[in-house]
């Protein structure tokens, strides 16, 4: 391409000039013009010299703005195919005010750094302006800077070349730069969307401030006299013509409003906008507003039309009887209609449509409105209000204009996010980051159930806010507030964790004896979690336990739930004893209750979940748990997903235990016979093939042995000390001791349950008899052999 920058022409020399004079003096000389206009009007009565002289000077003051708006400010235009491009005829006049040559890629550079565009790009994308300090400074290098350019603007409908479409062609050419962005989490077609985000950006902070009266006096004059309508509703025109709507024309709030006017257009004045809470239903409310109102092709029938929006929250909240309530609404309507300009919009419409005794239902008013096209009206509700309404209210159902408001996709949701950020910053005076925006699309995706996109988005980038750092609102800030709101782990594990991971083998092992490649597997399957590089849409980790009675199947899920998760009551234990038939899925399902088995994971997703002997559910329940194990979720009763994504999912199952038990005393170790032995579980046909291959491990428990049952005398000792030391007072066994516990209470059947009944039956019931007939001094430690255990079970 072809490409000439003259910078000596006049239009470079007035960029100059422009440079100096910055959006702030513009300000303040447009300020001063008013102020001057007007003190010279009202002096020009009195003293008509002194008002002429105040009149001169803000003429002269407004050459400058004059200057600007029509010299300055021109509209530029990009050139055709082979026509050469001029500098200084594409490019911003701040950019062109400070351009000195276009010898290379940093000359550049140099023109573009210190511009709003530059503090918005590296803000906003966390991109180091020093990076660009190793832009190449050869003239050769600078051709591919200016063909990407002028093709991401041309692709973006730009009037000229924009500085972000240049900091991106000139970023693009920094050698190693896919790395430097996959370091931020980016990549180029997202900084391509930078240069959307700053344009809306720019035209936004325009507008604000500028009041526009769409329609005129003629349209306000005949507005009529609406007390009541004014002071029970809220008038989202207003808000509209002084900027409070900041949304650009998505394509999905595009068509959800093409079809409001479509219908309105017909004659038919009524829409109903039925769509899950978060999808946005009231941001097309807000759109069809500024449509009406700012675009010529609208039907001269809606045209101009004030909206005002009726929250029924709070005309019930002033009057606890209903009759007032529809004497309000029943006001605020003729008023609407005397007015003859207005469209009311109720907002959680079904509010209004209740059955119950002391509930409002205002069908039979708005019915004949509605049949008679008396009045333009809005409703917007849920699926399920617009299914309870249809059925309870058949006729007004049955002229009501149905617009479905789908939840928005992943790139109409970031763009969203990208305008609402513009009120969160000025609300909360931070700075939002646009992988804040990505993390928190795909954190609400997989924490928040209760509201659709976008609206689940954004709510959790509000709650971000709070976490911001140095006035950033980070992907780390998402993050923070997700581990705060959720109780989940989110976070790259960093600091003392790491060492904690390294090591959690051994942490385990303080509550679990042996089982050495079960207490392995699930570490392993946590420190990818914590790691990032396990698969975010399944469980943390998925096991099968098989096993006998009593070898620390559940044991070790109550380790993980407290050495992981924190302590062991993060553990949602199942028994699946009690869902023996295929009528029990209806149970497993249900969410009516806060202590079903879904709504405690809902509740609690960071947690070990338990399926206790498996084997023993009914095959379509066992059914049921395919997708859990493979995708991470599951359907509730109202066909909601629940996420286990952050769960370590646990089954145990004893099936088999006599044959375990006989490859032992065979000889044999588990590693010998694991893989023969869950292929005869196949073989029985008691597991399917395709539900033990959906666990990331199948783990056979062995039977321990005596030197390992010692080990678990001590593992109770601990815990009978830790109740003791309240008094101050401890207890220590001999060897002796020990060696006859873990005979005594080890049963082949039952494996090591039986034991702690035994402690409880022999060691707790000496010392308590110790502790009632004597006074022990704290610090005092009880040492007990067989001589004083063994009569305890002759009792």
């Amino acid at each position: 391409m072809n490409v000439i920058f003259n910078f000596l022409s006049s239009f470079t020399t007035k960029a100059r000039l422009f440079v100096g004079y910055s959006k702030g003096m513009r300000f303040v000389n447009a300020a001063l013009v008013i102020g001057l206009s007007t003190s010279g009007v009202l002096a020009w009565v009195a003293v008509p010299f002194v008002g002429s002289i105040l009149l001169s000077a803000a003429v002269i003051l407004l050459l400058p703005l004059i200057w600007y708006e029509y010299d300055i400010s021109k509209l530029r235009r990009l050139p055709a195919n082979g026509e050469t491009l001029v500098a200084e005829n594409v490019l911003a006049p701040d950019v062109v005010g400070r351009l000195r040559s276009i010898t290379s890629p940093y000359a550049i550079w140099a023109a573009i750094d210190g511009t709003w565009q530059q503090r918005f790009f590296s803000a906003r994308y966390g991109i180091d302006r020093a990076i660009f300090n190793t832009l190449s400074k050869e003239q050769t290098d600078i051709g591919p800077v200016w063909d990407y350019a002028l093709a991401l603007s041309q692709r973006h409908n730009e009037t000229g070349i924009s500085a972000a479409a240049l900091l991106v062609s000139l970023l693009r050419t920094i050698p190693g730069h896919e790395q430097l962005l996959g370091d931020l989490g980016l990549d180029l077609e997202e900084l391509e969307s930078s240069i959307d985000w700053l344009h809306h950006t720019q035209e936004v902070v325009e507008r604000l401030g500028q009041t526009k009266h769409a329609g005129g006096l003629a349209r306000d004059w005949t507005s009529g006299y609406t007390p009541t309508l004014n002071q029970m509703a809220h008038n989202l025109t207003v808000d509209v013509e002084h900027g409070g709507y900041m949304h650009r024309d998505l394509e999905g709030h595009r068509q959800t409003i093409d079809e409001m006017i479509s219908f309105m257009k017909d004659g038919r004045q009524n829409v109903i906008l039925v769509g899950d809470v978060g999808v946005g239903k009231t941001i097309s409310v807000f759109g069809f507003t500024q449509r009406i109102l700012t675009d010529p092709s609208v039907p001269e029938t809606i045209r101009y039309k004030q909206v005002f929006s009726i929250d029924p929250t709070s005309i019930i909240a002033s009057s606890e009887d209903p009759n007032k309530v529809e004497a309000t609404v029943t006001k605020i309507i003729s008023e609407a209609q005397k007015a003859k300009n207005i469209i009311l919009f109720f907002d959680d419409a079904s509010t209004f449509f209740s059955q119950g005794t002391g509930e409002v239902n205002l069908g039979k008013i708005l019915l004949p409105l509605i049949e008679n096209n008396a009045l333009p009206i809005v409703f917007a509700m849920t699926p399920t209000e617009w299914q309870e309404v249809s059925a309870k209210n058949q006729a007004l159902a049955g002229v009501m204009n149905y617009v479905a408001v789908q939840p928005a996709d992943r790139n109409h949701t970031l763009r969203v996010m990208e305008d609402q950020s513009l009120l969160l910053e000025a609300r909360h005076k931070v700075t939002i980051t646009y992988q804040s925006l990505e993390q928190a699309y795909d954190l609400s995706e997989r924490y928040i159930r209760d509201l659709a996109f976008p609206g689940r988005a954004l709510r959790l980038l509000e709650n971000a806010v709070n976490h911001a750092e140095n006035g950033f609102v980070t992907a780390r800030s998402v993050q923070q507030s997700v581990e705060a709101t959720q109780g989940v782990k989110v976070q790259v594990a960093s600091g003392a964790e790491k060492q904690e991971l390294l090591n959690l083998e051994d942490e385990i092992h303080k509550r679990m004896i042996n089982q050495t490649r079960a207490v392995k597997v699930i570490s392993d399957a946590l420190r990818r979690a914590r790691s990032g590089v396990n698969n975010p849409q399944k469980p943390i980790g998925t096991f099968l336990f098989l096993g006998p009675t009593g070898v620390g199947k559940t044991e070790l899920s109550k380790a993980v739930a407290s050495v992981f998760f924190g302590q062991e009551s993060n553990m949602v234990r199942v028994d699946m004893n009690e869902f023996t038939q295929s009528a029990d899925i209806e149970r497993l399902l249900d969410t009516s209750t806060d202590s079903s088995f879904l709504s405690a994971v809902g509740r609690n997703p960071f947690t070990v979940v338990l399926f206790d002997e498996i084997e023993k559910a009914h095959p379509e329940v066992v059914n049921l748990f395919l997708q859990l194990l493979d995708e991470g979720v599951m359907r509730d009763d109202k066909n909601r997903e629940v996420s286990f994504r952050d769960a370590i999912v646990i089954a145990t199952s004893n099936a088999g235990a006599d044959s375990i038990r006989a490859y032992i005393d065979a000889g044999q170790e588990v590693e010998q016979f694991e893989k023969p032995f869950v292929d005869s579980l196949i073989d029985s046909q008691l597991f399917k093939p395709e539900f033990l291959n959906r666990f990331d491990e199948t783990v056979v428990f062995r039977p321990l042995k005596e030197t390992e049952l010692v080990q678990v005398v001590d593992l109770l000792m601990a815990g009978v000390n830790a109740n003791l030391s309240r008094q101050k007072v401890s207890v220590e066994l001999t060897p002796a001791a020990k060696r006859w516990l873990a005979k005594q209470g080890y049963d082949p059947r039952l494996g090591a349950r039986p034991l702690r009944r035994m402690v409880q039956r022999t060691v707790e019931n000496v010392v308590a008899k110790k502790i009632l007939n004597s006074n022990f001094t704290p610090g005092t430690s009880i040492t007990l052999d067989v001589a004083e255990l063994e009569p305890e079970l002759q009792a």
